[in-house]
């Protein structure tokens, strides 16, 4: 039941995050864009399917993207890979998400322009980060062992 009880909680707090963080996106890009109206949706989307079935698939499929990369941490669960690999394959795993939903949203030239290379700053940055950490945590191991000596 457990099992169960996590794999929903991380299913909703996915969704929940994805959806958040896909909202605040498109309100930064309607800002940016300096837009007469709020539309999550590219006009493209909103012509072919109207201004609320946009929205819903814009949402829905934020919700998807915050599921996948929720999901896809448990890549960090496996040991036997270093750091930069682990890194490197969420890194993939996320970005063929992005972009499968930049293809359905009609994003696509953003997700190259934007997403991608925005993408890539940030996972250095945290990978840098975790690097840091690690290198911190190990010293301070090695330390311990030492006065144990």
């Amino acid at each position: 039941m457990e099992k169960k009880s996590n794999f929903l909680g991380k299913l909703l707090s996915g969704f929940t995050a994805g959806v958040t963080i896909g909202v605040f996106v498109s309100l930064f890009v309607n800002v940016v864009l300096k837009t007469e109206y709020y539309s999550p949706a590219t006009p493209k989307l909103v012509e072919s399917l109207g201004s609320n079935l946009s929205t819903l698939v814009n949402f829905l499929l934020y919700g998807f993207i915050g599921i996948g990369s929720v999901f896809s941490t448990s890549i960090f669960n496996i040991e036997s890979l270093s750091l930069l690999t682990k890194t490197i394959l969420h890194f993939l795993v996320v970005q063929l998400i992005v972009f499968l939903v930049s293809l359905v949203l009609d994003w696509v030239e953003s997700y190259f322009i934007f997403v991608l290379p925005i993408s890539i700053v940030i996972y250095i940055v945290i990978w840098i980060l975790f690097f840091l950490q690690q290198k911190k945590d190990i010293n301070s191991l090695n330390d311990g062992l030492k006065k144990q000596k």
